[in-house]
């Protein structure tokens, strides 16, 4: 019978693959599937490099924060620390027990931790925006939809040359396969809901801190227009706002507006009822505070706190929102004012 080459071929691999499995060897696969991340909010969809695994150190990789709304404004924060997961997680729990001080937990993260880099998806450009880090070279990535992403290279090995040389060597590895990653990325439009609420309508059931309901309907119809500040009694920067918050209310209560505070916490609330309270009556709050709940899809979208925007008496968003510590009133006053001016001339 006549044999073909495809069969030679056939019985070889055949029986080379069964000379392995006998001697108890693994075939080894042609190559391994990387892992993927999307990263919706910031519009960018990478493939995890190889070498993101088994380090020396700890890669704190694509840390997500929503920078402004007002332009749209996400980055992704790469940061490094030079010392093993596992002594890395022992830290950890004795900053979470109180068990470092705030100044011996700086002296920890300037010596021990680096920032590797910065990426920015921007609806504009980001020589427009003054706040944000441009120190490093900066390496423009795409542009999708009106948003442009850019990557700034934040790591200075020089600045550095004290660490232990595996870490370092390390640390330069990674800037430059993070670099390498987001050249190779997908990019696509950020989907954020937060960032579509102008227009929409607000509506939702809560309770207060002393878990009385309201609906929001009644919180809102009693303002021409509310400043709504979603919050959380563990966010530092909240905190510090709470006060300008509380005499702002004051101050635009004489044009029947106000300021409804949504707090957000991220497990139940009991144990943080107390201090959200105390918190309140320490900076002299007034305005009503109600807990973000499962009712509120749309606010528990945010993913930067504090965050702001103004609704109008029937509760409908009017402004775009804004994101972190800002002075209030030289920030919502003018904000406020230009509502008051468009709702008398309409």
């Amino acid at each position: 019978m006549k044999i073909t080459v495809f069969n030679q071929l056939k019985r070889i691999i055949t029986f080379m693959l069964t000379a392995v499995l006998l001697s108890g060897l693994s075939v080894p696969t042609l190559a391994e599937e990387q892992e993927v991340k999307t990263y919706e909010k910031a519009g960018v969809r990478v493939a995890v490099p190889a070498e993101f695994k088994d380090l020396k150190g700890v890669l704190d990789g694509g840390i997500f924060h929503v920078l402004s709304y007002s332009p749209p404004t996400y980055n992704l924060m790469f940061s490094y620390t030079a010392m093993s997961e596992e002594d890395y997680k022992d830290y950890s729990k004795k900053v979470d027990n109180g068990e470092v001080s705030s100044e011996e937990y700086l002296e920890f993260s300037n010596s021990t931790v680096v920032d590797l880099g910065m990426f920015y998806a921007i609806k504009g450009d980001l020589t427009d925006l003054p706040d944000i880090t441009k120190d490093g070279e900066v390496i423009e990535l795409a542009s999708v939809d009106g948003y442009n992403s850019y990557y700034v290279i934040q790591f200075d090995a020089d600045a550095h040359s004290n660490w232990d040389e595996e870490y370092l060597e390390e640390a330069e590895m990674l800037s430059d396969k993070i670099v390498e990653m987001l050249k190779q990325a997908e990019y696509f439009k950020p989907v954020d809901p937060a960032a579509e609420l102008i227009g929409k309508k607000l509506t939702f059931k809560a309770e207060d801190l002393d878990h009385n309901w309201h609906t929001s309907e009644e919180l809102f119809s009693q303002n021409r227009f509310t400043l709504v500040n979603v919050w959380g009694s563990w966010c530092g920067p909240c905190k510090s706002e709470l006060e300008d918050l509380g005499e702002f209310h004051r101050q635009i209560e004489d044009k029947n507006c106000g300021v409804l505070g949504l707090e957000h916490e991220f497990e139940e609330y009991e144990e943080f009822a107390q201090e959200a309270k105390d918190l309140l009556k320490e900076n002299n709050v007034t305005y009503p505070n109600v807990l973000v709940n499962d009712d509120m899809d749309s606010i528990k979208a945010f993913s930067s706190h504090p965050s702001f925007f103004f609704v109008n008496s029937e509760g409908v968003v009017v402004s775009p929102a804004f994101t972190g510590a800002v002075p209030v009133f030289d920030k919502f006053m003018p904000e406020l004012d230009k509502l008051l001016a468009e709702e008398g001339s309409a």
